[in-house]
C-alpha cells in the first residue's frame, strides 16, 4: 500500500472509514488457525472453534492476528470470567508481540503521530533551554556575590541552611531549607 499523502495538513488513514466496532472483527481467522493449530491451547484437548480477543474489545482491542487466541468455547468463557487467566494470556501476548499487541494499522498511525508530536515538543523545549542557558549562567554569576550562606542548628541538632539574599535597598529575604523550629545561631 502506498503511503498516504498529506492534503492540507490532513493525512488519510488506510482504514479510516471503518467504525471502531468494525475494527474489532477478525478478518484473519484462517491465518490464526494455520498459525495456532486446531487444538485449544488452554485445555489442550478440545477443538479451538472460536477466536478470543486477548485485549478485549471494550478496551479497544482490535481484530488483528496479534490479538487473537483460538480457543474452545468453555475455555473462552473461562478466560472471560477469570482475571488471572486473562492476565496470563495478556502477558504471553505482550512477551510475544510487544506492549501494544492489540493495535491495528490506524492505532499504530495515531500512536506514532502522537509520539512524533511529543518528541518535537521535547526537542523544542531543549532548544529553548539551551538558548536561555547563557542568560541563566550570567544571572547566577551576578547573584553569587550577593548570596551569603549561614548555618544554624535547631534544638534537635538538625542543621538548617538559610540563604540570605540582600536586595539593593538593603532588605534581606531568607529562603529556608529544612526545619525551622527552635533556631539558634552558631
Amino acid at each position: 500500500m502506498a503511503n498516504p499523502q498529506p492534503e492540507d495538513g490532513y493525512v488519510k488513514l488506510a482504514n479510516e472509514g471503518q467504525s471502531s466496532k468494525d475494527r474489532c472483527d477478525f478478518s484473519n481467522v484462517a491465518e490464526l488457525i494455520a498459525e495456532q493449530g486446531e487444538v485449544c491451547p488452554c485445555c489442550k484437548s478440545a477443538a479451538s472453534n472460536t477466536t478470543h480477543h486477548v485485549w478485549s474489545r471494550d478496551r479497544k482491542g482490535r481484530g488483528v492476528k496479534t490479538n487473537g487466541l483460538r480457543v474452545c468455547w468453555p475455555c473462552h468463557d473461562k478466560i472471560q470470567i477469570t482475571d488471572e487467566l486473562l492476565q496470563y494470556w495478556i502477558s504471553v501476548y505482550r512477551e510475544k508481540y510487544g506492549d501494544h499487541f492489540w493495535f491495528d494499522e490506524k492505532d499504530w498511525d495515531e500512536f506514532n503521530h502522537k509520539l512524533a508530536v511529543q518528541q518535537q515538543k521535547e526537542q523544542e523545549k531543549r532548544q529553548r533551554e539551551n538558548q536561555i542557558q547563557p542568560v541563566v549562567n550570567l544571572l547566577a554569576a551576578a547573584l553569587a556575590g550577593a548570596l551569603k550562606r549561614k548555618k544554624f542548628v535547631c534544638s534537635s541538632h538538625l542543621k538548617i541552611k538559610i540563604w540570605c539574599v540582600r536586595h539593593f535597598d538593603g532588605r534581606c529575604v531568607r529562603k529556608t531549607i529544612g526545619r525551622t523550629d527552635s533556631l539558634q545561631l552558631r
